[in-house]
C-alpha cells in the first residue's frame, strides 16, 4: 500500500489552522492515539523568502534530485562507519589462510574494533541522531522540548532567497563528501599495505614468508661456506616417509643425514637440507618432480629484521589513520545528517506552497511510526491533515480530468507536472539510516 520504509520518519505539513502551532501538533497527536500509531514532534518554517511561482516548480525539480543525493551521502558515510566498526574491521590475512598451528596466530586481525553501529550515529553532543528531530522518550507530548529548529547561525535565512539556501546546503555536502572521500581513500591504501605483509605470514609451508619460522641457528652449519648450502624444502606430510627415504638420491653432492624438520603444520612438513651450491638447480628441478617444494628464501637477519620494523610501524600508522577516519566520519555523518533534514524542511516547505498556496502558513511535523501501524498511520493522517470539502475536491479532482479548473488556471503550464505528483497531502520520507542493523 505504501512507498515508505515502517522504520522511516515522516515530515508532513498542512495548512497552519491556529495560532499556536503547538495546539495542532496536539490534536495531531491525539489523532494517532498518543503515540498508539506514532510519536510526533514540532517542525516549524522560518520566514523563507517564497520567491515565483516558476522559480518554486523549478526548485521543486532540483530538490528532487538533491534530497536523493544527500540522502545517498549520508547512506555511504553510515557504510564507513559500519566498515570500520565491523568485527572484521582490523586488517587481517586470515581469508585464505590454513588453519595451521604454526600460522593461527598470524592470521588474527591487528586488533579487535568491533562496537555497535548506534554507538557512532550520534550528533555531536552524542545524543542518538534521530533526537535532532524527535524525543528518544516516547512521550510524543509535542512540548517545547520536541521543537526542531532551523540553524539561523549556519544556514541564515534573512535576505536569502530559497535557491541561495539550498546551493548552500548542497555546497556544504559536496565539501564534507570531497573530505570523506579523501581520508577514506588515504586509509585504503595503507589498510592494503597492512593486509598484503600480514598475509605474507599466512597460508601453509609452502608459500609463507619463513622469516618467522627459522632462526640463523638452522643455517649456522653452511654460514659463510664457499662451496655448501642450506636449503629449505617443504614436503607433503603424506610424502614425509617417501622424502626422507630419497632425498640423498635426487642428485649426486647431498649431504648425507643432514635433512632436518624445522616445522610442520596441517598441509607441509619443512626440512632443511645441505648440498653442494653448485647442485641446488639440478636438486629443485629433481624435487619438484617428486612434488618437494624448495623455497627460494636466503636468511638474512638484518632484512628480517628491518621487516618487522617496518610492519610494526606500519600497524601503527594504520590503527591511528583507522581512527582519525572514524572520527571524521561520525563528525561527517552528523552534519550530513543534519543538512538533510535542513534541505527536507526546504523541499517540504516548497511542496506546501505549491499545494497549499499563500499566505505561507505551515503547520510541519515530524512522526516516528510505530512497528506494523504505517498503513493506519497514513491512512489517519489523510483525514487529519486534509479538510473534509478539500477531499471532496480531490476525489472529484481525480475523478473527472475536466475537475479542478481554477487550479489548473493557475498553474498554467505547469498543471500537468503537478497532477502527475499530486498527493492529498505533503509527505516526505526521512529513512532511518541504521535500520538494517536493527
Amino acid at each position: 500500500m505504501t512507498q515508505f520504509s515502517p522504520s522511516s520518519l515522516l515530515l508532513v505539513t498542512a495548512k497552519l489552522d491556529s495560532a499556536n502551532p503547538h495546539d495542532q501538533l496536539e490534536d495531531l497527536n491525539q489523532a494517532l492515539g498518543n503515540g498508539k500509531l506514532g510519536r510526533t514532534a514540532l517542525i516549524e518554517f522560518p520566514q523563507f523568502k517564497t520567491g515565483t511561482l516558476s522559480s518554486l516548480l523549478t526548485l521543486s525539480e532540483t530538490l528532487a534530485k538533491q534530497d536523493p543525493a544527500v540522502t545517498s551521502a549520508v547512506q555511504k558515510t553510515v557504510d564507513t562507519i559500519r566498515s570500520l566498526t565491523s568485527a572484521n574491521a582490523a586488517p587481517s590475512a586470515a581469508a585464505g589462510a590454513s588453519s595451521s598451528s604454526s600460522s593461527s596466530s598470524s592470521s588474527r586481525p591487528v586488533d579487535d574494533r568491533s562496537s555497535p553501529l548506534s554507538q557512532h550515529l550520534v550528533l555531536d553532543d552524542g545524543r542518538p541522531y534521530l533526537s535532532y528531530l524527535i524525543s528518544e522518550d516516547g512521550a510524543g507530548s509535542g512540548g517545547a522540548h520536541d521543537r526542531w529548529q532551523w540553524n539561523r547561525a549556519k544556514y541564515r535565512v534573512d535576505g536569502r532567497s530559497l535557491d541561495d539556501i539550498v546551493e548552500a546546503l548542497v555546497k556544504e555536502v559536496a565539501s564534507i563528501e570531497n573530505a570523506q572521500r579523501n581520508k577514506s581513500q588515504q586509509y585504503a591504501v595503507v589498510k592494503g599495505q597492512v593486509t598484503t605483509a600480514l598475509r605474507k605470514k599466512t597460508g601453509n609451508l609452502s608459500m609463507r614468508s619463513l622469516a618467522d619460522v627459522v632462526s640463523a641457528s638452522d643455517f649456522a652449519s653452511t654460514n659463510g661456506s664457499e662451496y655448501l648450502k642450506t636449503i629449505l624444502v617443504a614436503v607433503p606430510k603424506n610424502l614425509v616417509k617417501e622424502w626422507e627415504s630419497s632425498y640423498e638420491r635426487l642428485t649426486q653432492m647431498v649431504v648425507p643425514r643432514s635433512a632436518t624438520k624445522l616445522a610442520q603444520d596441517d598441509e607441509f612438513a619443512l626440512y632443511s637440507v645441505t648440498l653442494f651450491r653448485r647442485v641446488k638447480d639440478e636438486f629443485a628441478q629433481k624435487a619438484r618432480e617428486k612434488k618437494f617444494i624448495v623455497r627460494d628464501f636466503t636468511y638474512d637477519e638484518e632484512a628480517i629484521e628491518k621487516q618487522k620494523r617496518d610492519l610494526e610501524a606500519l600497524v601503527v600508522e594504520e590503527k591511528d589513520m583507522w581512527a582519525d577516519l572514524l572520527r571524521l566520519s561520525r563528525i561527517n555523518f552528523s552534519e550530513l545528517f543534519q543538512v538533510l533534514v535542513h534541505l527536507k524542511v526546504v523541499r517540504a516547505y516548497v511542496e506546501s506552497v505549491l499545494r497549499y498556496g499563500l499566505p505561507a502558513a505551515y503547520f510541519g511535523a515530524v512522526i516516528k511510526p510505530e512497528p506494523k501501524q504505517l498503513d493506519k498511520l497514513l491512512s489517519t493522517l489523510g483525514t487529519f491533515l486534509v479538510p473534509e470539502h478539500e477531499r471532496k475536491r480531490n476525489k472529484k479532482h481525480g475523478a473527472s480530468s475536466k475537475g479542478g479548473d481554477d487550479d489548473a488556471a493557475a498553474l498554467g503550464e505547469y498543471a500537468t507536472l503537478m497532477e502527475s505528483e499530486y498527493h492529498e497531502y505533503v509527505v516526505f520520507e526521512i529513512e532511518q539510516v541504521d535500520s538494517k542493523d536493527e
